[in-house]
């Protein structure tokens, strides 16, 4: 790697020297000081300083420039909303002030990371297809208790084993304390509250030091425990990790909260496809009638996502598929069978639906769904003969699970596309000088 050109764009030239003299020694990188003659032709690096929006199209105009590598902002702590124009605008690192010398040395290290890591190899061949965005799917009960994490849960693990080049990804996002480490028995250090709190260090690596695995490779990211704070800017952060988590997974389940307020409308904006779970019971129908109105009332886009999802189905409830899309005013795309016995076991065991009720008609319409939602990077060879005969029987035999108005939104979400620092150490960024640790 050759040495770098870095161009500091302050609004406070005086705090350049000590900002070089940081860098000064490294021989991956080349300071270009505001005076000397190279100053006019930016290349390389940019580190440029905003005080507000009005400052956030340089960084467009910058990064327009073939000859700047990356953009580097710093700017102040508590603008969550500007964090998030200036990282939507291109920037790859944001940098709060007061700034932690440690921080922007770490910046350094991720920008020679990200130039010096080797391609991989399926990149370089010329048959190799882009990587298309993850699908994220939201789920939301109709009211509490309605099945919701044992569907997420479930619905990873499936989409899991779909893919053999990017994994799926489950977000525990219930309220105010999620379940679904319980459910699969996973143990956790990190929760999306990270997330939250360090909104100017979201990137692919930070999001991915929150994440734990499965043993069937779902990636697991969990809820905040109920005394931990999200902070005032959880909806705007939860936002972009969402977007972050897109670039990273092939399919994304969020396990939703059946309560409308700022941060699960963000995360539901994220969504390309929301299930509302309901069951046939008239309580929850009409439950899930009213927030289905508060969908269409607040944020009419979202509600055009919505594909409802009878959960626990069975003849015996009383009331007809056709009765409930009459109540609900709108149809029912899909149902799951009930098999409380199944369920309930799995939960217990924590341990999927799969290695505990393989059999069960549960196991089976979950598995459904999930080749219908999961975004599946892997080219299957065509099934031949006999055994290709027998398995397109048993496809069409599971297609009775399907509701009349899932064949429409099956042809439809298959097309679907989202896109022990000393003080020294932090110091005011204009008051840098002689902080050389």
């Amino acid at each position: 790697m050759n040495a770098v050109p870095i161009h500091f764009n302050l609004l406070n030239r005086q705090a350049v020297a000590p900002f070089a003299a940081l860098v000064q020694g490294d021989p991956r990188f080349r300071v270009i000081l505001p005076d000397s003659g190279e100053a006019t032709s930016v290349a390389g690096l940019v580190v440029l300083e905003v005080g507000g929006a009005q400052h956030v199209p340089a960084i467009a105009a910058l990064l327009a420039d073939p000859a700047v590598t990356e953009v580097f902002v710093i700017g102040p702590a508590q603008d969550a909303g500007l964090i998030l124009d200036v990282m939507r605008a291109g920037a790859t690192e944001y940098l709060p002030v007061p700034i932690k010398v440690s921080e922007f040395r770490a910046a350094l290290e991720r920008f020679v990371a990200r130039h010096t890591r080797p391609q991989p190899r399926r990149a370089q061949q010329p048959s190799a297809q882009p990587v298309q965005a993850g699908r994220i799917v939201h789920l939301i009960g109709g009211k509490q208790g309605t099945g919701v994490t044992t569907l997420a849960t479930n619905l990873g693990v499936e989409a899991s084993l779909l893919t053999d080049t990017r994994p799926a990804a489950l977000v525990d996002m219930r309220q105010p304390q999620g379940e679904v480490p319980l459910f699969l028995d996973v143990h956790y250090t990190h929760t999306w509250a990270a997330a939250t709190h360090n909104a100017h260090r979201l990137d692919d690596t930070f999001m991915q030091s929150l994440m734990v695995r499965h043993a069937s490779g779902l990636d697991i990211l969990a809820a905040p425990d109920r005394s931990e704070d999200t902070g005032s800017a959880a909806p705007q952060a939860v936002a972009t990790m969402l977007q972050i988590l897109r670039t990273l997974y092939s399919t994304i389940f969020v396990d939703g909260s059946p309560f409308i307020d700022e941060m699960a409308l963000a995360a539901m904006r994220e969504a390309d496809i929301v299930l509302m779970v309901t069951e046939l019971s008239l309580p929850c129908l009409a439950n899930t009638r009213r927030l289905l109105e508060t969908l269409d009332s607040v944020d009419p886009d979202i509600a055009d996502k919505v594909q409802v999802i009878v959960n626990r189905y069975t003849t015996k409830a009383g009331v007809t598929i056709g009765e409930a899309e009459e109540l609900l005013g709108r149809s029912v795309a899909w149902k799951v069978d009930e098999d409380y016995i199944a369920a309930i076991s799995s939960i217990n065991q924590g341990a999927p639906l799969r290695d505990t009720a393989p059999k069960s008609p549960l196991t089976r319409n979950i598995a459904k769904l999930a080749t219908t939602f999961a975004r599946t990077e892997t080219v299957q060879k065509p099934t031949a003969g006999l055994l290709g005969k027998l398995f397109r029987n048993r496809t069409e035999a599971a297609d009775n699970d399907l509701t009349p108005a899932a064949q429409t939104v099956t042809k439809r979400s298959s097309t679907v596309a989202r896109n022990g620092e000393t003080p020294e150490s932090q110091i005011p960024m204009h008051v840098l000088q002689g902080a050389g640790g």
